[in-house]
């Protein structure tokens, strides 16, 4: 590993690539495929201080490589002509100007694309459970449909001992894991160096004067290729009112149209698109101002290096500010980031770090880049990036790995089955009239849009509580309303501050002074640090929790909470195993990998130790990503449960009998009924008469 670093730093000097004496590249800790490089504070490092600058001309894309006139004369721009381009340089080896960079990379990140049949069986009740399969044969079909013609089309310019599926989907990994946006002329790019810096979870919060430029968006891009803006399963599109940040409504978004990684279709190992907060793939977004912020969130410990955000905001600071370039370079850049600590969902810290950004790229002018520290960093502490705003399944998916604390993983819930509920609960006269408001005024109840998601520290997605709220009203209620703006129409302070026991999240507020409906907190278990909060430490801060409530969660009431219960308990039993038993399995891992490193075999049988540590790469991917999303279940239960014991005593004893729909249903609450027959027989047997009424009538 030494004489890597000591070659990648040769080629990087020859390139005009530096950094400061503030920062040293070092060895990092196991968590990822292949080579597993970092960047350690060799001092204190002080916030806005500049690390390194990176000549853009240094930087592999489609303007860059040998290969740009092919692909422009193609039209192969985003993530597909990258790819392309990684794979040609890639063919070339030491002909290619990237030799040295790629010396420095592994030969392909281990996503799920490459996974085996029983290695994504371990994904199984996942948010990725049955989503591979798909991304395979989408980037089958880009690598048949627009690479391989070109061989025949442009004879001699590509090598076709090269140009092969598994090559392409080696070069597709790369990109997905380590691309940057780097400006418009070059779009996504290769920017060496910055993909050392390994990605922690942090909140993208900009501070005034930049905006961010090429970032990704959430996983919609995998069925279009492109990914749009706010993607709902990291809770981006919450984060801007209850359960987002507390100091900051967070970055501006910029969606590219894109594919991901190249090959037109999420998560083929391809790079991803823009997005600002919610960075899944590889372009990486920039923050725009003189200094703009490329933040990218690499998670804590693991090491892949991908997600930026950088910008040109600077002139405009300076003129803000009346300052000139030469104070702006004695004095440094505008903050990154806003001032304070960055939260989301009640959390500031995940995995002994906090959320803010620690490192940024900026443009220093229109042919360099900067990276500059947005937080400061003590000697001796390891330098992140953030990939964006990413939850598990995403990680997982476009860069191999996963966070053992993720404040963005989102856990869907079946749609179908929670509204299968409803109806069943209500009764087809009040379903149909709470339902055609929801489909007149919404698109909640629509399968491809508005997900019902679980969300951190027992948080529900705005989607989800419209529909709670409006299918589980009281009739009173539901016939006084002409619009959704009345079902979430606040009550004063007061009464909102005796109804629930739910912690606010500080919302903005609108010009009536309702505040912005973000994710719902149902109610507050877990602290800053994302520890649990115990039963007795809730019982403590919930009468001082009910005087401050001022948030949605101040509708909630006995009858949304027994739906939402219903559907995160059938979430929980879409996955094989308990989240107990994958704790055990992951202290065991643990315990083993402290204990194991065994060089000498790893030498004597190279082909033999990468399979080996690919398979321990997937099954702790794998078991990261059950777990985390198997706790935010849990979570989210445990908040309905306290909500439930906080309601009026009156509210928690109204337990309607539920709607009977369907003969199985009727023959479930049959077999209930018979035994409670056996004291009273009578009363069963008009109960069932009863009950076969209501079976014609639905």
């Amino acid at each position: 590993m030494a004489h890597v670093l000591e070659q990648f730093q040769e080629w990087m000097s020859a390139q005009g690539i530096e950094h400061s004496d503030a920062i040293t590249l070092v060895a990092a800790a196991a968590g990822c495929s292949g080579l597993a490089l970092g960047v350690q504070a060799t001092r204190d490092i002080a916030e806005g201080e500049r690390l390194c600058t990176i000549p853009k001309d240094a930087c592999l894309s489609i303007r860059t490589t040998q290969l740009a006139d092919v692909i422009e004369a193609e039209e192969l721009g985003g993530g597909l002509g990258l790819v392309l381009a990684v794979l040609h340089e890639m063919s070339l080896g030491e002909d290619s100007n990237w030799h040295g960079y790629f010396q420095a990379c592994p030969p392909r990140e281990y996503l799920p694309l490459f996974w085996s049949d029983a290695q994504l069986a371990l994904l199984q009740g996942t948010e990725l459970d049955g989503r591979v399969e798909a991304d395979r044969e989408a980037a089958r079909e880009d690598f048949e449909e627009h690479v391989l013609p070109l061989l025949e089309k442009y004879p001699g310019r590509l090598r076709p001992d090269f140009v092969t599926l598994p090559n392409f989907h080696a070069a597709a990994s790369l990109v997905a894991s380590r691309a940057f946006g780097v400006d418009e002329w070059h779009g996504d790019a290769m920017v060496p160096l910055a993909d050392i810096f390994n990605h922690k979870a942090s909140v993208v919060e900009l501070a005034p004067g930049y905006e961010v430029h090429g970032a990704e968006s959430s996983d919609d891009d995998e069925d279009s290729g492109s990914e749009e803006e706010g993607s709902e399963e990291e809770g981006s599109e919450e984060e801007g009112s209850e359960g987002g940040s507390d100091d900051e409504e967070g970055p501006q978004e910029a969606s590219s149209s894109e594919a991901e990684g190249g090959s037109g279709s999420e998560g083929h190992a391809a790079g991803a698109q823009g997005g600002g907060k919610q960075q899944h793939g590889h372009s990486h977004a920039h923050a725009h101002g003189h200094g703009g912020c490329c933040g990218g969130d690499a998670g804590c410990n693991e090491h892949h290096s991908h997600g930026h955000k950088h910008g040109s905001a600077a002139a405009e600071q300076q003129q803000q500010d009346g300052s000139d370039g030469e104070q702006e370079e004695e004095e440094g850049l505008p903050a990154v980031m806003a001032s304070g600590p960055a939260s989301i969902y009640g959390l500031r810290s995940a995995n002994g770090l906090h959320l803010r950004l620690q490192m940024g790229i900026v443009d220093r002018d229109e042919e360099t880049l900067e990276i500059v520290a947005p937080s400061a960093i003590p000697a001796g502490e390891e330098v992140h990036n953030t990939y964006g705003e990413l939850g598990n399944a995403e990680l997982v998916k476009k860069y191999g790995f996963a966070l053992r604390q993720n404040p963005f993983t989102a856990v869907s819930l079946d749609k179908a089955g929670l509204l299968g509920d409803a109806k069943r609960q209500l009764g087809t006269a009040a379903w149909r009239r709470h339902n055609k408001m929801l489909r007149d005024q919404t698109e909640v109840l629509e399968e491809e849009e508005e997900p019902f998601e679980a969300l951190p520290n027992g948080h529900i997605s705005p989607a989800l509580f419209v529909a709670l709220r409006v299918l589980c009203a009281p009739e009173e209620d539901a016939r006084s309303w002409s619009s959704i703006a009345d079902a979430l129409q606040l009550p004063p302070p007061a009464a909102a501050g005796a109804a629930n026991g739910g912690a606010a999240s500080g919302s903005d507020r609108e010009e009536d002074g309702q505040p912005d409906l973000g994710a719902v907190q149902v109610w507050r278990v877990l602290d800053e640090d994302g520890q649990p909060l115990d039963e007795a430490a809730a019982a403590e801060g919930s009468a001082e929790q009910q005087q401050q409530q001022q948030g949605y969660a101040a509708l909630l009431n006995a009858g949304m909470c027994r739906l939402l219960q219903q559907a995160v308990e059938r979430r929980q039993g879409a996955y094989a195993g308990s989240l107990a038993d994958d704790l055990q399995q992951l202290e065991q891992q643990q315990q083993a990998a402290a204990s194991c490193g065994n060089a000498d075999a790893a030498a004597a049988d190279p082909a033999a130790a990468a399979a080996a540590e690919e398979q321990r790469v997937a099954e702790r991917a794998a078991l990261l990503l059950r777990i985390t999303e198997q706790e935010v279940l849990r979570d989210v239960l445990t908040a309905v449960n306290r909500c439930l014991a906080a309601l009026p005593a009156e509210e928690q004893a109204e337990q309607p009998e539920p709607k009977v729909a369907g003969k199985q249903q009727a023959k479930q609450q049959q077999g209930r009924k018979r035994k409670a027959a056996a004291a009273a027989p009578a009363a069963a047997g008009k109960q069932r008469a009863q009950r076969g009424g209501k079976d014609k009538r639905s």
